[in-house]
């Protein structure tokens, strides 16, 4: 669902729960009630990207809508909230749907836990009853008055919803990918099996495939040992991954400030001013800085954009207009810039593109330059060949290959050529002129 279907569906379903309460009466009480604890929902999903995510399945949102109703408010970590969904699926939807069970929602977990670890390890995410019966039933014979089956106790919980969803007739799969995770990392947890995880951060496919079960993980220990699993491999993706355990895990100081030391190495070439405001900005500019540094031009390129973004885009819009180009921070302006001519040795960077600009005839004060003016700056830059505005993959992207002088950053200026092109390029043309005033 999108965010408007999202919005929609919290209202309508606490419309319709005032409502059955107070007996099928939707008077003007009941529908400021339903308006209030929406609203309180709706804003709580809007500010976390992370929950955005979540409630765009229509399964979560209800178990999100269901656990914020019980609480008045929802949990305030990403893994509170998944043990508090798994306990509502698990036994209080039943319960309320008058649905008895012998089991508890803990007795339930203790089943699903080493089956989403063994599917995860799998690299699996569907399976039928034949796949796990071995171990469905093992564990299920440890538990007192058990009546079910390996077959029957998935039947179960497909029926009711709990965690278990039907692919098809003879397949299963936990209803969301994201149930697998945080119970495969909870099982990790529970069974002192970290080495798993320890062991990915050496095979940057097993990584990207567990990284997700990496962050469930994350918040339920120290993860000292995984920080410096990732730093005797300290590849981009596997920092990225240990830059998430840092921030939401428990770890030693000196491994922590191994892997700060670790972060701050790709900004060693900006001039000690510079140097020391991008270092309280460290996980801003850390990943813009090491692409650089590696030579991934156009990955830095996207992430230029990523962190103007963050820098210049005041009302949270998603996106910079001219008028937020003419107000950049002078300080991030320059760290982006100077990162850009110290990697590429002076063949890239914004203060490059605007001295080519003002030889192209361009007046630097923020007015929209000439037809003529631009189409000679795209030209030099390698914007435009042969009349015609050049496709993205068609820039040469590397310095060392003769790549035009100033051909990036481009992206921030987008793709579709045109007058936008032109104001967002000249405004920021003159904040740079501003900025070294």
């Amino acid at each position: 669902m999108d965010s408007e279907q999202i919005r929609k569906f919290v209202r309508n379903w606490y419309l319709a729960l005032e409502t059955k309460k107070q007996g099928g009466k939707a008077d003007l009480g009941v529908k400021d009630d339903a308006i209030q604890q929406a609203q309180g929902l709706i804003a709580e999903i809007e500010q976390n990207p992370d929950l955005g995510e979540m409630a765009s399945n229509p399964l979560l949102l209800t178990m999100i809508a269901t656990v914020h109703r019980y609480r008045s408010a929802l949990p305030r970590s990403q893994v509170e909230l998944y043990r508090e969904i798994c306990q509502v699926l698990l036994e209080k939807r039943q319960r309320a749907k008058g649905i008895p069970d012998v089991l508890s929602a803990d007795q339930k977990q203790s089943i699903l836990q080493p089956l989403a670890l063994a599917l995860t390890q799998q690299n699996s995410l569907k399976f039928t009853a034949a796949d796990v019966h071995s171990l469905l039933a093992s564990k299920l014979a440890t538990l007192p008055n058990n009546p079910y089956t390996p077959e029957t106790f998935l039947v179960q919980l497909r029926n009711v919803d709990a965690l278990i969803a039907k692919d098809d007739e003879n397949s299963f799969e936990f209803a969301h990918r994201s149930f697998q995770e945080y119970l495969a990392a909870t099982e990790i947890r529970d069974a002192q099996q970290e080495s798993i995880l320890i062991d990915v951060f050496q095979d940057p496919k097993a990584l990207q495939w567990w990284r997700n079960t990496i962050a469930l993980y994350a918040p339920q220990a120290d993860v000292s040992n995984l920080l410096t699993a990732a730093l005797q491999h300290p590849t981009l993706p596997n920092l990225e991954v240990a830059i998430t355990c840092w921030q939401l895990g428990r770890a030693a100081p000196q491994v922590k400030q191994t892997l700060l030391d670790e972060l701050a190495k790709p900004l060693v070439v900006l001039e000690v001013p510079l140097r020391a405001v991008a270092q309280q900005k460290l996980l801003t500019y850390f990943k813009l800085a090491y692409l650089l540094r590696v030579g991934d031009w156009r990955a830095a390129d996207y992430e230029t954009y990523q962190v103007m973004k963050l820098a210049g885009d005041r009302d949270r819009k998603g996106y910079l207009m001219p008028d937020d180009m003419l107000v950049f921070p002078c300080a991030d302006l320059h760290i982006i810039d100077q990162l850009w001519l110290k990697y590429s040795q002076g063949v890239f960077g914004f203060s490059v593109q605007k001295q080519i600009y003002a030889e192209c005839g361009a007046t630097l004060d923020g007015s929209i330059p000439s037809e003529k003016v631009w189409y000679d700056f795209c030209d030099r830059v390698g914007w435009r060949m042969n009349g015609s505005y050049t496709n993205y993959d068609q820039l040469v992207a590397d310095p060392k290959k003769n790549s035009p002088t100033g051909e990036f950053p481009m992206r921030v200026f987008g793709f579709v050529w045109g007058e936008w092109s032109w104001r967002d390029w000249s405004s920021l043309a003159s904040r740079l002129v501003n900025c070294s005033r």
